[in-house]
């Protein structure tokens, strides 16, 4: 129904905005436009939408070229809705909603039945009938979006064009705005809408196009498009993306935001083998970031399954387990020991001192240089073991001592 052929947009001075992006969306689809802010998803729906001439390629719209067509022919097959929906002037709902119409009255703005009718359908499909006689400015932001939506069906097109429509809304009228379209696509109706939430764009969408600097970084059903890979390079950001349990539906789950960007080691660390003993509970964020810095990693000894353990196995990344519950035994205890003798380093991030912890301890002892992570006040308190005190105590003293905001400077230290 619409394809989108080698298209370009500049801004002024030449700065490119979309660069060559190709698309096709089949008619009576859901296509959302997902990827950080700045990628050109809202300059790519005004394109489409006719509003921004591309410098470069051209767009098509049932065979037709959009740039050929009149305004009013294009409002005719097309509406589009923007991020900012906020009217100048309060006017009546239903006078709102009879905007839609203009591109279908004859040129005296003479309505017709079929003009009426085909207003009150779109309240109806949007809920906000019981509206009609309201200013609009009076309506809450949800519903204010639900009557500029009845504005663009008013205009009875086959392709929709939505920046953002849940924006700044709760979550019950985000649910209810994108169920309303969603079922307007079961209707026949295309509809192409970018969506910030991962988690919804992937519930409410047939397709995904993910954008970044103005480019299709890639295009397809939700399974394909949202890969942890992918988010992680475009967002920048770790995600753990799995079916929830209860509805089946795809659940997308930061796992920390943006961790350690901006943090850099000296070329020459990048490849360090470095091993870290830490707490199975807390220790994932710092493991990620040292995986992202290009350390190879090994760990242990982490509880079997734990959020840690359960972050060592999605990198990839060797750890010596033990059952929960169980102390740490002999073979663990030999593992770690060879793993930390053998690593460039150690980093030893917070966990509880105790009994427990005194394998642990010697581990870190073993390794040939040794950095000791502190994340608070609370951390590393005495245990009132003396073996265990003592051990904490010699570790401290051969140790480079950081804050864990401070890691990556502290490693340069460490192989200084």
């Amino acid at each position: 129904m619409i394809r989108v052929q080698e298209v370009g947009v500049e801004a002024a001075g030449g700065k490119p905005i979309l660069k060559r992006v190709s698309l096709e969306v089949a008619a009576g689809g859901f296509v959302g436009l997902i990827g950080p802010n700045g990628a050109g998803k809202s300059t790519l729906l005004k394109v489409l939408a006719g509003l921004i001439t591309p410098v470069t390629g051209q767009v098509l719209l049932d065979g037709c070229h959009l740039s050929a067509m009149s305004v009013r022919e294009r409002a005719k097959r097309l509406a589009y809705m923007p991020q900012q929906t906020d009217l100048s002037f309060s006017f009546p709902c239903w006078d709102v909603v009879m905007m839609g119409r203009n591109p279908h009255v004859d040129p005296l703005g003479r309505e017709t039945l079929a003009d009426v009718q085909a207003a009150e359908r779109a309240m109806q499909l949007t809920g906000t009938l019981v509206f009609k006689e309201r200013e609009i400015n009076e309506l809450s932001g949800g519903e204010r979006q639900l009557v500029v939506l009845a504005r663009a069906l008013a205009q009875e097109p086959k392709l929709l064009l939505l920046d953002e429509p849940t924006s700044h809304l709760d979550i019950a009228h985000q649910l209810e705005i994108l169920e309303r379209v969603k079922a307007l696509t079961e209707d026949g109706m295309t509809v192409i809408a970018s969506i910030h939430d991962l988690t919804l764009a992937a519930r409410y969408c047939d397709q995904l196009v993910l954008m970044n600097e103005g480019r299709l970084a890639a295009s397809g059903p939700p399974e394909e498009v949202l890969t942890e890979e992918n988010i992680r390079r475009v967002f920048g950001v770790d995600v753990r993306i799995a079916a929830d349990p209860l509805t089946g539906e795809w659940q997308v789950t930061p796992l920390a935001p943006k961790e350690g960007t901006g943090e850099s080691v000296p070329p020459e660390l990048a490849g360090k083998a470095l091993h870290l003993i830490c707490d199975s509970g807390r220790g994932a964020p710092l493991l990620r970031r040292l995986h992202r810095l290009g350390f190879r990693l090994t760990t242990g000894v982490l509880t079997e399954n734990s959020p840690t353990h359960a972050e060592a196995v999605r990198l990839g990344i060797p750890a010596v387990t033990e059952p929960a519950f169980t102390p740490i035994g002999e073979r663990a205890h030999a593992e770690n020991l060879r793993l930390a003798s053998q690593a460039d380093g150690v980093i030893v991030a917070p966990f509880p001192l105790g009994k427990g912890s005194r394998k642990n301890l010697e581990a870190a002892l073993a390794g040939k240089r040794v950095l000791l992570v502190r994340s608070g006040r609370q951390d590393w308190l005495e245990s009132g073991d003396e073996a265990v005190d003592e051990l904490f105590g010699a570790l401290c003293q051969r140790a480079v001592v950081a804050a864990d905001g401070n890691v990556a400077a502290a490693l340069g230290k460490l192989f200084a």
